[in-house]
């Protein structure tokens, strides 16, 4: 199976093609750069693959929390590939990529998406990808706070720096991107691209600044 996952959500773009077992990796610029260097990192892989977009079996491309920017080009990106190949789509959103990262022997996973200025995005899932705290947008004194009151052992995985925790940091090689791109091809659970949904937990800051 021939499978294109994108991530435009977080810091880098990250571009994953799997080729019938076959893996190739590339990040292609900060979020800021994704409209400039996406489609070419993409035509890359699928050079080096040896295959074309119309032989893929599905798309995906992470839905958030992150960049709105980011999120929009990956998800724009996605839906007009299935539909000019007419293929179908899998779902999946950037905590699935940080909870591969759980090697804790705990019962649960604090999982923290740095949005920059103090902000974060957080939630808990536990080993088996459960959720055990929807999504939330918070301030760095309310993650804080959070983690003071949990009272059962947990971990932290999160894509940056928390000061003063022990935290399980994302990886530089992508592996947990691929983790999770070959569990949600494993599962098959095939969605139309109309149906890929943007995970906006916050509001833009276009928005914010407006005070909407």
């Amino acid at each position: 199976m021939k499978y294109l996952f994108l991530n435009t959500a977080s810091k880098n773009n990250e571009v994953l093609l799997i080729n019938d077992g076959q893996v190739f990796y590339d990040k292609c610029g900060e979020k800021i750069q994704a409209t400039e260097n996406l489609l070419p990192c993409i035509d890359r892989l699928f050079d080096k693959a040896g295959i074309t977009l119309d032989q893929t079996d599905a798309f995906s491309c992470v839905s958030g929390p992150g960049s709105f920017t980011g999120i929009r080009v990956g998800i724009t990106t996605v839906r007009a590939f299935a539909y000019a190949c007419n293929k179908k789509c899998l779902e999946m959103d950037y905590f699935d990529i940080l909870i591969q990262n759980a090697d804790c022997n705990v019962e649960s996973a604090v999982l923290i998406v740095d949005s920059g200025n103090g902000m974060k995005y957080i939630s808990v899932r536990d080993g088996n990808n459960n959720v055990l705290l929807a999504p939330q947008y918070v301030d760095i004194d309310t993650v804080k706070k959070f983690l003071s009151e949990i009272e059962e052992p947990f971990c932290i995985i999160s894509d940056a720096v928390l000061e003063g925790y022990d935290v399980i940091l994302r990886p530089e090689d992508g592996s947990d991107f691929l983790k999770a791109a070959e569990l949600k091809a494993a599962q098959a659970k095939l969605i139309d691209y109309k149906d890929i949904i943007p995970l906006y937990i916050a509001k833009s800051q276009a928005e914010r600044d407006k005070g909407l």
